[in-house]
Order: C-alpha cells, then structure tokens, then sequence
C-alpha cells in the first residue's frame, strides 16, 4: 500500500509549478491529494511545506484580489480531516475540518459543507456506538461550529444547482446548509448524550 501512495505522491507532486503565483491553478483536489499522500507516507514536513506555500499564494492572491475567495488551503485541510477521522483520530480530524472553514461566512458553501459533514456525520455515528468518546471541550467546540454554520447557512442549498445557487429558485423544500447543521447537531448531541 505504501508503494501506491509513493506513486500518487510523485504524480501529483509532477504537476506542481515551482512558482507559488501559479500554484492556486492547480485544482485544490490535486493539493489535498497530495498532502494526504504524504501524510500516509508519514512524510508531515513536506504536507506542511505545501501547505504553507498555499497559504501564501492565498495571501497573495486577496492582496491583488480583495474580492477573491481561494478554497485551496481550506479544501485540504478538510481532506485531512477526514483522513484523521477515518483513521481512528477523530478528535483532532474534527478539530482539523473546523479550523478548515475558519472564518466560516467567507468559507461556508456546498462544496466545503460536503466534505465538513462527511467526518462529523461519521464522528456521530462513532458516538452513538460507543466506539469513541470525545472531551466535552471538543463536543463544545462541534457545537458552536454547527451553530455557526446552521446561522450562516441558513439560505445557501446543500447542492449548486444549473441555475445557481439561490435554495429559492424553486426548490421551495431543497435542503440548505442550515438545515443539515442543525440536524447534525441534534444527531451529535444525542449521540453523546451531552449535558453542556
């Protein structure tokens, strides 16, 4: 197994440009690939070298653009999130995704809010079979995470539909973020059997 994600490291390590002002080019999923391969690989100083590299050309990219929105460094820490939930590490992979979206009215759509709820839906079910137990100062922090994003989310749709992303474009009933928030919330307070 490890030779395949020495392989996919390589490859996806290929396509980077050697110059940070074109790195954010490069499809944030190609990036997240890439330091989850090197996290697999236990290779931690080249995933935060590249991190910190799009860290950088995010800085720089708001410095030119005030108005733009670069996803980079958020959508890979989200994949590394979920690759510490599913690993067995779920306290700090939860901690990772909520982070990952910080500060959450300029971070929060359908597509971070996909790959947020994947691990906290996962952390749920965990809970509820008794498999994990979490710190009542990390369930607080989910808390107020899902708090937030039930408020912020409360008119952006689940899904990015033909004709935008407005949940009032017809789909009258169409889930929005928050109404997923506010579900999962209720699910991890159930689940964990909280009494904060």
């Amino acid at each position: 197994m490890q030779k395949r994600y020495s392989e996919a490291a390589d490859m996806y390590a290929a396509l980077l440009p050697d110059d940070d002002d074109q790195l954010l080019d490069i499809p944030a999923v190609v990036l997240a690939n890439l330091c989850v391969a090197y996290v697999m690989l236990t290779e931690n100083v080249p995933a935060e070298q590249l991190m910190r590299r799009v860290d950088r050309a995010e800085e720089a990219r708001v410095a030119e653009d005030p108005a733009a929105q670069p996803y980079h460094l958020c959508i890979v820490n989200l994949a590394i999130g979920v690759l510490y939930c599913v690993k067995g590490n779920s306290r700090f992979g939860i901690q990772r995704v909520v982070k990952s979206l910080d500060p959450i009215r300029r971070k929060l759509g359908p597509d971070t809010w996909h790959y947020a709820k994947l691990p906290l839906l996962h952390v749920c079910d965990q809970l509820a079979k008794q498999m994990i137990v979490l710190p009542d100062s990390v369930v607080d922090q989910i808390v107020a995470f899902l708090t937030a994003a039930a408020e912020v989310g409360k008119k952006i749709p689940t899904t990015v539909t033909a004709t935008g992303t407005d949940a009032s474009d017809g789909w009258r009933d169409a889930p929005t973020i928050g109404s997923e928030a506010r579900a999962i919330k209720l699910l991890l307070l159930k689940a964990a059997r909280y009494e904060g």
